[in-house]
């Protein structure tokens, strides 16, 4: 999961830092289209816009929190651009891919008939196939480094505002697991199954965490049979923050052909 990690920080690092570059084409021509056949910004793109709109987030202003989650085509991303950094061979993405996509989704691919293939040996053709998802979420805190407020006194010099020991926010991040939750926003929530990476007990430095969120809920019912998005809450800081999902992303992956053209009907 490290790799993981590390391969998505470097476009999300991107974004936070204000450099976010969507192409001509967008998601979903990308999605129809070999994986093959995508360029740098077109791989770029698939990974970072299901959390584009997202980027203006003004829930929190102390804290920033990005979330992407592991779609299958953002793992197919994720893959070649792995692939076009170190040089791998077709057989070797295809092995990386088969791994993560095991790994993270609990899928296959089928690369004869190019489509995706559910824990249950069915193509992929509906979210409610997916027994969990996960998501790549990135916090930071804003507020630190903090200085005190200053103003120009008297002769031109510059003078604390504030007192010495003007307080930063540092919110303690130990029990975030507790307070993410995923929802679809018909009032059924799931917390995650498992969250891993983070480093510090306080906020000072961003952290980098994996999130495996369970889809089936104890009714017998499914997160994403309803709606037209999920919402990863995560509370525990000053306000709560809401971060919305569209589905039509991930009934992108979803639709004929996947990924790529004149794949066959199952």
């Amino acid at each position: 999961m490290a790799r993981v990690k590390v391969l998505c920080f470097i476009p999300l690092l991107a974004v936070l830092s204000g450099c976010f570059y969507i192409g001509q084409e967008t998601y979903f021509d990308q999605v129809r289209r070999t994986s093959a056949e995508w360029s740098s910004r077109d791989i770029l793109t698939v990974m970072t816009s299901p959390v584009a709109h997202n980027l203006f987030d003004r829930d929190c202003p102390n804290i920033k929190v990005m979330a992407m989650p592991y779609y299958p085509s953002v793992i197919l991303a994720t893959e070649r651009r792995a692939q076009q950094a170190n040089h791998w061979t077709e057989e070797h993405f295809r092995s990386e891919t088969e791994q993560l996509l095991m790994d993270d989704l609990g899928m296959y691919y089928d690369w004869s008939a190019r489509r995706f293939v559910d824990a249950r040996g069915n193509y992929l053709h509906a979210p409610v196939q997916f027994d969990s998802l996960l998501f790549y979420i990135k916090i930071k805190n804003n507020a630190f480094p903090c200085t005190p407020p200053m103003m120009i006194c008297g002769g031109g010099t510059i003078c604390l505002a504030g007192p010495v020991d003007y307080s930063c926010y540092l919110p303690d991040i130990t029990q975030f697991e507790e307070n993410v939750t995923l929802t679809n926003g018909e009032g059924d929530t799931v917390r995650p199954r498992i969250v891993w990476g983070r480093r510090h007990s306080i906020l000072t430095v961003p952290e980098d965490l994996l999130a495996m969120f369970p889809l089936r809920l104890h009714n017998g019912h499914h997160l994403l049979e309803q709606g037209e998005a999920m919402h990863l809450i995560v509370d525990g800081f000053e306000t709560k923050i809401n971060l919305s999902f569209p589905l039509e992303y991930l009934r992108a992956d979803l639709v004929g052909e996947s990924f790529l053209v004149n794949a066959p009907s199952h």
